[in-house]
């Protein structure tokens, strides 16, 4: 499902005009791209904003702000999580808290997903006596 609202820069104007209300955030990169989506936890959207802002890696990160009030916004996180999780190959966005099972998009069919990574092999160097044992004699 479709996000709402429009994006906006953040300003410490545009967080002091936020509504107390219930509703649901999202934070965006630069680029528009969305990084966390929340509002689910705070019956007020401004305080909820503000909690997501106190991470240092999002507060770093976001440049943009997108709001929309929602009577339910528990409901409407997951669907935003869930759209973007299968607009992305099953992922989260990148600082999206992992905070429990209540962020868990992937259908109870789908098979995890495991990536198999090989231990870096030691390659040092030959010792003398290898490489004397394998030095090829000087034609003459």
């Amino acid at each position: 499902m479709a996000y709402r609202g429009e994006w906006r820069v953040i300003t410490v104007g545009l967080l002091e005009s936020l509504p107390d209300g219930p509703g649901v955030f999202a934070f965006g990169s630069l680029v528009r791209s969305t990084l966390a989506v929340g509002g689910d936890g705070d019956p007020s959207l401004r305080a909820a904003v503000q909690r997501a802002l106190a991470n240092p890696r999002l507060r770093l990160r976001a440049h943009c702000l997108r709001v929309e009030l929602v009577p339910d916004p528990a409901s409407r996180v997951r669907e935003l999580l869930a759209a973007y999780a299968n607009a992305h190959d099953g992922q989260l966005p990148p600082e999206q808290p992992r905070v429990g099972a209540a962020l868990e998009v992937r259908s109870p069919s789908e098979p995890p997903r495991t990536t198999r990574v090989e231990p870096l092999r030691s390659r040092s160097a030959p010792s003398w006596s290898e490489r004397a044992r394998n030095r090829v004699p000087a034609v003459a």
